[in-house]
């Protein structure tokens, strides 16, 4: 019976990392390792996990480095010849893992990934209907490359998989390379980590029984707006874009990458309005695109055509600051 690695990075997780702890605990597949590694936490996040006397768990503090470090010490003392990735605020069904191994049984060369839930409090789990992200996005497939492109977009609307779905072999994580150090402020780290995981992979393989559930309310981190949080968004982009155009770089993939970056651009201008100026830089060094494309919403579209999204950002900014 393979021996399943569950790595649970924690940071000021005291309201949630109970439960989170727990939904490890009590799956159905008993053979795993529940490694906790806390970021730094400055609550009671170590007291809760101390409190646990589990055999199968493993606890380390480092100061606080970011997500992605703290994954990485948790990949490095990781016995499991697979690897569960678990944030600290959200749970798997209790069959996640057992369906997932016996999906894998025979396919150490493919990854799989089940439906993700979104819900906000425990009480939210009694609701059989909760939101689903992005279903559509989640299938079997024997081209990881073209899984990929249908998340980024290149096939129409772009998607997302919540890293808790995926079940990874360790073999595959050792070929794909560790989490980026570099996005250690990201809040879209596990977009290119996993875009280097699934095209090292030869197959997805969807689980349609299992659910991740993600709880939405207090993921903080992909919420933030801060200008550290924006670099890290950019600098996620940057090295997906880099990795993918060595794969395919023809037009249409080019066109959904730079409208990546334009969301950038979107989400953090009014906010941080050197973004714009460095999404702008890359988009030219790396894509040959000149302008940022037009995104956001329907007005915001329509004027970035007629006098240009970095125009469009300046007159914005200045109506936002004359209101106060």
């Amino acid at each position: 019976m393979a021996l399943v690695s569950i790595i649970i990075p924690v940071f000021n997780s005291e309201n949630s990392i109970s439960d989170t702890i727990k939904s490890a605990l009590n799956q159905t597949y008993e053979n795993i390792e529940v490694i906790i590694i806390n970021d730094g936490s400055t609550d009671s996040s170590e007291d809760i996990i101390l409190s646990f006397t589990d055999s199968r768990i493993i606890y380390r503090f480092q100061r606080n480095q970011g997500s992605p470090i703290a994954k990485n010490l948790g990949l490095s003392i990781a016995n499991g010849e697979f690897i569960q990735f678990l944030d600290a605020d959200d749970l798997l069904s209790v069959d996640k893992i057992e369906n997932q191994i016996k999906l894998l049984d025979g396919n150490s060369d493919s990854i799989c990934v089940c439906r993700t839930q979104i819900f906000y409090n425990l009480e939210d789990l009694k609701n059989n209907n909760l939101e689903e992200i992005d279903t559509n996005f989640v299938n079997f497939s024997d081209k990881p490359l073209e899984f990929l492109f249908n998340l980024l977009g290149v096939n129409g609307r772009e998607g997302m998989v919540q890293p808790n779905a995926y079940l990874t072999p360790i073999s595959i994580i050792k070929k794909a390379g560790y989490w980026s150090p570099l996005l250690n402020r990201s809040p879209d780290d596990d977009s290119e980590f996993f875009c280097r995981v699934l095209l090292h992979s030869n197959k997805i393989i969807y689980d349609q029984t299992s659910i991740n559930y993600y709880r939405k309310s207090i993921n903080l981190l992909s919420r933030g707006k801060s200008l550290q949080h924006a670099y890290g968004a950019l600098k996620t982009i940057e090295l997906k874009t880099k990795i993918i155009l060595e794969y395919n770089n023809t037009s249409k993939v080019k066109c959904a990458l730079a409208k990546g970056f334009a969301k950038i651009a979107y989400s953090y201008g009014s906010y941080h309005p050197e973004i714009i100026f460095e999404v702008s830089k890359l988009l030219l060094s790396l894509l040959g695109y000149k302008k940022i494309p037009s995104t956001g919403g329907k007005y915001f579209k329509l004027f970035s055509r007629i006098i240009g999204f970095k125009n469009v950002f300046y007159i914005k900014n200045i109506l936002i600051r004359s209101r106060f």
